[in-house]
């Protein structure tokens, strides 16, 4: 599957409202380490990309690690359009196979398919 990559974006709800529509899609949530570099943390997956974007911002984010990464450290993101549910679940697996994913709490549903990767 061939997808269109957006992004390395600054992970700042300003930047979400500007650049991520409100259409289903997969995401990387990435930390910005010391080199300048980025470092995946989290993958995901979402009906309405936008929305599910800003979700973690919310002060009920449940996944204890992605908040602290949100909290202490400058974060990025990178994301794609994917129409279906089912190519959605599929990405969001292959990503979390392909990726260091510390802040996910489990493997995601799906099946490990041939896409092209952000980076």
């Amino acid at each position: 599957m061939k997808l269109e990559w957006f992004g390395r974006f600054e992970y700042i709800e300003d930047k979400v409202k500007e650049l991520a529509e409100k259409h289903g899609g997969n995401y990387i949530i990435l930390v910005k380490l010391k080199n300048e570099n980025y470092r995946p943390i989290y993958v995901g997956k979402a009906d309405n990309l936008q929305q599910r974007l800003l979700d973690h911002f919310s002060k009920k984010e449940p996944n204890p690690c992605l908040k602290e990464h949100m909290e202490k450290y400058t974060l990025g993101m990178r994301f794609c359009y994917v129409d279906s549910e089912d190519d959605r679940k599929n990405v969001e697996h292959t990503l979390y196979n392909h990726y260091s994913h510390e802040c996910n709490e489990k493997e995601p549903e799906g099946k490990k398919i041939d896409i092209n990767f952000p980076f």
